[in-house]
């Protein structure tokens, strides 16, 4: 069977219609997708077994060390101008609840880059390398928080640079009992 020229565009143009709809479908399927294993990923997860090493002490991070204060893990990256932007955010709540803990755990990037960037930012934050977390739980990208409450449990999270979700997350978390 021969497709008669004249519908060659015609059948074409369909063809890269229906690729287009099925690349389009499946990236949705396989975020939410993403979204699901995170948060399963995220649940199954014992926060009191969280290590990360410290950028700036030899040491490594526990979140039991925080008993007591709200904490919100960062995931994040100097190549993401998102992340770069949220660290702002991050920085003024921090200066506003004072016992608020922002553990920044950069990941997927160079530990040079990292120790550059804390050297010139006087955030307050406690900054580790988070890449083997972030892959453990399978984030599903950067920028990225965790919410821990003072028990160390964790109670919410966000993927993504919503800044005014991101601060309502933070002022429900410090004002939780």
């Amino acid at each position: 069977m021969r497709l008669d020229p004249k519908y060659f565009n015609r059948f074409l143009g369909i063809c890269a219609a229906i690729t287009v709809a099925a690349i389009v479908l499946s990236t949705f399927y396989y975020a939410s997708k993403q979204q699901e294993r995170f948060i399963n990923h995220v649940a199954d997860s014992k926060p009191s077994e969280w290590k990360m090493y410290r950028y700036t002490e030899q040491d490594t991070v526990s979140m039991d060390q925080f008993s007591g204060r709200p904490v919100v893990v960062h995931f994040w990256a100097t190549w993401s101008d998102m992340s770069m932007e949220l660290n702002q955010l991050l920085n003024r709540l921090k200066n506003e609840y004072p016992e608020l803990v922002v553990v920044a755990a950069a990941t997927r990037d160079g530990d040079n880059l990292v120790k550059e960037y804390i050297e010139n930012h006087s955030h307050n934050f406690l900054y580790v390398n988070g890449t083997p977390l972030y892959q453990e739980l399978m984030v599903p990208g950067v920028p990225s928080q965790l919410y821990l409450d003072r028990e160390g449990r964790v109670v919410d999270q966000l993927v993504g640079s919503d800044r005014e979700e991101l601060e309502m997350k933070i002022n429900e978390l410090v004002t939780r009992d």
